[in-house]
């Protein structure tokens, strides 16, 4: 599946950029604004074009309700974007701003465009697998890796992310952990392949696993975070990871709300097993005691 993006962006020093947001939501027609730090704090404004094409065939009417009489000139907007960029600068003549655009097909993406200051074009760049490292290093030096969040699919539907690493520990013994413990089909999606593994509450967050070595590194999105979500979302390491060592960061980024899990110390596992015992729950029992080697 193909992703074509369009984005305007700039460096976040101080609270008074908080202005250039409302203001680029109000100059470029469709675009999304956000705040990111990712090797950088900066502002980003982003079309996607994918969607916008999909909304022009399935939304009735979309094109004259954005005020186009027909889809040559939605396009030829789209295309003024870079124009738009260098004459956006001259709004915020002591910042500079990049125009890139994405081009991605196939699990390749290609990246062009150029930096502005103050209405005049001080750096260009061609289209090539790395051109968003050059543009993003005129706006700060400090960027230096290809990955950049604000060009993944869910930086702007995402409202948590998840990271840790379990030590020691194999894809294969925690999918059968994960299948005991997420047995609703409806609700819940846990499958694995060679060296990877997913859990999925369809449409509120999933974790993901990946073999590093003798371990899993540990990461996730979140999409919705009201209270009961949330709980869940914290509940997973203490359901699925007993007996593993392990360290998760669990970023709730809308709530401003952080939680550290890790793995408990001997005396908390020994009552946790109590805890399964008395409560009856065999199935669990039988996955923890064979985790211990039991």
């Amino acid at each position: 599946m193909g992703m074509n993006l369009k984005n305007i962006i700039t460096d976040f020093t101080s609270a008074e950029d908080l202005r250039i947001m409302t203001e680029i939501e109000s100059s470029f027609q469709f675009a999304q604004v956000k705040q990111f730090d990712s090797q950088f704090k900066g502002i980003v404004g982003q079309i996607n074009e994918a969607k916008l094409e999909n909304a022009i065939y399935r939304e009735e009417g979309f094109l004259a309700k954005h005020g186009f009489s027909d889809e040559d000139e939605f396009y030829e907007k789209l295309m003024d974007f870079e124009d738009e960029v260098v004459e956006f600068s001259k709004k915020f003549p002591e910042k500079l701003f990049a125009y890139v655009g994405v081009d991605c097909f196939g699990g390749t993406c290609m990246y062009d465009g150029l930096v502005a200051k103050n209405g005049e074009i001080l750096f260009h760049q061609e289209p090539d697998y790395a051109g968003h490292v050059n543009l993003l290093q005129q706006i700060n030096r400090k960027f230096k890796k290809v990955y950049f969040e604000p060009f993944t699919r869910d930086f702007f539907t995402k409202k948590g992310e998840i990271k840790g690493m379990i030590k020691d520990f194999t894809i294969a013994g925690l999918w059968l952990a994960l299948k005991t413990d997420y047995p609703d089909t409806k609700r819940y999606y846990v499958d694995g392949g060679a060296g990877s593994l997913i859990l999925r509450c369809h449409g509120n967050y999933y974790y993901y696993f990946e073999a590093r070595g003798g371990d899993i590194e540990v990461t996730g999105v979140i999409y919705q975070d009201d209270e009961t979500i949330m709980q869940e979302i914290v509940e997973v390491p203490d359901n699925s990871f007993m007996g593993m060592e392990y360290e998760v960061e669990i970023d709730f980024l809308e709530k401003k709300k952080r939680v550290k899990k890790s793995s408990s110390n001997s005396n908390d596992l020994k009552r946790k097993e109590e805890d399964l015992s008395r409560k009856g729950d065999r199935k669990k029992l039988s996955f923890w005691r064979r985790l211990k080697g039991e």
